[in-house]
């Protein structure tokens, strides 16, 4: 649910010159795979529980 406000503060940071490109980038992609984590996580719970 956050993921979207991390993606604006990546952004703001960015604007304003607080990181550069690479650093932005990097960002990104550890919110991208911290979401898939976390999704896996919930298909994983659902599967156990039987919601699946």
């Amino acid at each position: 649910d956050a993921m979207p406000g991390k993606q604006m503060a990546i952004d703001a940071d960015l604007n304003a010159g607080i990181i550069g490109q690479d650093e932005a980038k990097t960002r990104r992609e550890e919110i991208a795979l911290e979401a898939d984590f976390y999704g896996s996580m919930d298909g994983a719970s659902k599967f156990v529980r039987g919601d699946a």
